[in-house]
């Protein structure tokens, strides 16, 4: 995961800009999604915003999303993180299914039963 890997992020944001700037005069399609996985430290920094603004789908659990946006309340988290990328969250809710939020708003799958976890 993003976290288990400290020394990619520096240049992660950079290198997807850098990408989509190459892929803009093809006619290639790129779409990233992200998966951060857990940061040990508890501290959800190291570029993950910066790195966020170059997702199209971003993909965290709950404890993610929670520490990423700084939002104990599950909804608000999912929403906050949703501003912060191209496209869509998708959060994993474990037994309880997920919940997926778009930028512009549209929202599908399953509320978690918890407010907070």
């Amino acid at each position: 995961g993003f976290y288990s890997c400290p020394k990619l992020a520096p240049d992660l944001a950079k290198y997807l800009r850098d990408l989509r700037s190459q892929l803009a005069t093809t006619d290639t399609n790129l779409t990233v999604s992200f998966d951060s996985n857990c940061d040990s430290t508890e501290v959800w920094e190291g570029g993950v915003v910066d790195i966020l603004k170059e997702v199209d789908i971003f993909l965290p659990n709950e404890s993610e999303a929670q520490g990423i946006s700084r939002e104990q309340d599950l909804e608000a988290a999912v929403n906050k993180l949703a501003t912060m990328v191209r496209e869509a969250v998708v959060m994993t809710c474990g037994g309880d299914g997920s919940l997926l939020q778009t930028r512009e708003g549209a929202e599908a799958g399953n509320r978690p039963r918890r407010g907070k976890v």
